[in-house]
């Protein structure tokens, strides 16, 4: 039968551990989509509202792969940024990292997510976990950082990959 594959966001309100956001794309994908902003909701609910303004940061966003079905293994998950910018300038940036245990997100600069995020597939594993029934990687926390000479309004989309190997 196989692994079925579906990102989830994790906010404070979840504590950690609900699924939310998730939308089934077309060809089966999973497609979370959801806004950098400076509130703590999943999705991109209000994005408008509580827009990540020059000199700030968004808070993080909370993701991993959430795996069902029947397989052996799943292993060797990897993430990146496959496609788009957050601002054709280049004034806001997209940091990230990986962790195995929760915590409430914030707006302070993370101390997780504190390397730019790649932009091809690695060659190995990047995200810890490694699951032999169903159950979720490990955490890939997500931050927007604005400098202090970014410009007003929206800035693009960014598409964010995750891949891995089953047996």
């Amino acid at each position: 039968m196989g692994a079925t594959f579906e990102f989830v966001e994790s906010n404070a309100t979840s504590g950690g551990t609900a699924q939310v956001a998730t939308i089934l794309g077309s060809g089966g994908n999973s497609v979370l989509l959801w806004a950098y902003k400076t509130e703590d909701t999943s999705g991109t609910t209000n994005y408008t509202g509580a827009p990540v303004t020059a000199g700030s940061y968004s808070y993080e966003k909370w993701l991993r792969g959430s795996f069902t079905g029947v397989f052996n293994t799943v292993n060797n998950i990897k993430y990146w940024k496959s496609a788009g910018s957050l601002a054709a300038d280049g004034v806001i940036d997209l940091y990230s990292g990986t962790t195995n245990t929760w915590a409430a997100p914030g707006t302070a600069a993370s101390s997780i997510a504190n390397a730019t995020i790649g932009t091809a597939q690695p060659g190995a594993s990047n995200t810890p976990g490694s699951l032999t029934a169903t159950g979720s990687s490990g955490f890939v926390v997500l931050q927007a950082r604005a400098s202090t000479n970014a410009a007003s309004g929206d800035s693009g989309t960014a598409r964010v990959s995750m891949a891995y190997d089953e047996t």
